[in-house]
């Protein structure tokens, strides 16, 4: 199974097209993975946030900045940094 199909059940249907079209649109900045992280970004809206997701024994935990993740909620920053790391977009290393 895929990480989107995995995932997807605990997204709404309107923030996973949210958050394709801030994929599309460019607006997912990948960040080099810190210490337990699998996948990190930065996603542009309104305001920046961080996406980090960790790795949690066999399982990932994911976690945004923003307030909708804080009240409990998945994210179209989080669906948008997933779609951008299962296309293989990678942080530019260059930096």
């Amino acid at each position: 199974m895929s990480l989107l199909a995995a995932w997807a059940p605990y997204f709404s249907s309107s923030e996973r097209m949210r958050g394709r079209s801030y994929y599309e649109a460019g607006r997912v900045q990948p960040l080099p993975p810190q210490d337990g992280d699998l996948i990190r970004a930065q996603v542009q809206g309104q305001q920046t946030h961080t996406v980090t997701v960790h790795r949690l024994g066999g399982a990932a935990t994911a976690h945004c900045t923003c307030p909708q993740f804080a009240e409990g909620s998945f994210c179209r920053h989080l669906w948008a940094t997933l779609l951008a790391a299962c296309h293989g977009v990678t942080p530019d290393r260059s930096e």
